[in-house]
C-alpha cells in the first residue's frame, strides 16, 4: 500500500507545485523589471 501511495500523491500534487513555481517566477521577473507583477492569488488560479 505504501509503495503505491507516494507516486500517486506526487502525480496529483505535481501540477499544483508547478503552478506555484510558475507564479513565483512571474512575480520575481516583474520585480526585476521594476513592475508590480500579478497578485499572488492570481498566480494560484
Amino acid at each position: 500500500m505504501n509503495d503505491l501511495l507516494i507516486p500517486v500523491l506526487l502525480i496529483l500534487l505535481a501540477p499544483l507545485i508547478g503552478g506555484l513555481v510558475y507564479g513565483f517566477e512571474r512575480i520575481i521577473k516583474a520585480r526585476m523589471q521594476r513592475r508590480i507583477g500579478p497578485p499572488f492569488i492570481t498566480t494560484l488560479l
